[in-house]
């Protein structure tokens, strides 16, 4: 149980908090949810293309030799073999970049996911407070308005409520414990981290945990 402090009916310091960080988040998902249309219409783009020159290779190294100079006649001095090549590696290079848009689009979906947690999370936070301020006022009298401590790893840029939930689980309940994370077992399939191992890397929390500790 937190610090209980008396809080005035009227004094909208907390509700207002609570108010802005749901705000915050709201803000963040229209951002995070136009990336993933926009990656998402660059990768089926990028597979639509990917499948075309798949099959023009394929007909080109298929086709009897009578008819490939048909399908693809010299050019410049540039013979059939070296244009097989010169697809190969296009289909290469746009496997490439589906991979990556394909590991872009699965940290955006990650994110998104998140912010909508959070908003869930504060939501309820907040209905609970508004809820007991609305009873207060009611009664015409003063509240007693839990105020619970930060959680310390909730220093940490990128951990909001869900992550601690997540962290705490894995056993990780102070920023040292987090700092002396061993990178190895984010790569665990048993661990509960592991669903998580792109976005603690992409946001540096074990790096951030051990800078905090040397302040």
């Amino acid at each position: 149980m937190g610090e209980a402090a008396s809080v005035r009916v009227g004094d909208g310091g907390e509700l207002a908090a609570l108010r802005m960080e749901v705000r915050k988040w709201q803000q963040r998902v229209p951002r995070i949810a136009e990336m993933l249309r926009r990656r998402s219409e660059a990768l089926d783009w990028s597979q639509k293309e990917n499948r075309a020159l798949r099959r023009e290779l394929e007909q080109m190294r298929t086709a009897p030799a009578p008819d490939r100079e048909f399908l693809l006649p010299e050019v410049d001095g540039v013979n059939h073999a070296q244009i097989c090549s010169q697809l190969e590696r296009q289909v290469q290079s746009l496997q490439a970049r589906n991979q990556s848009l394909s590991r872009t689009l699965e940290v955006l979906t990650e994110q998104f996911a998140h912010a909508n947690e959070e908003i869930r999370l504060l939501r309820d936070e907040l209905a609970r407070s508004e809820a007991l301020v609305e009873g207060a006022r009611s009664r015409g009298s003063e509240i007693e308005m839990p105020r619970a401590p930060q959680h310390p790893l909730r220093c940490i840029r990128g951990i909001g409520a869900k992550s601690l939930e997540t962290l705490r689980a894995a056993g990780i309940e102070t920023v040292e414990a987090l700092a002396q994370l061993e990178p190895a077992l984010l790569d665990d399939p048993e661990s509960l981290l592991y669903p998580h191992r792109t976005r603690i890397r992409r946001e540096r929390w074990i790096e951030q945990a051990a800078a905090r500790i040397l302040q």
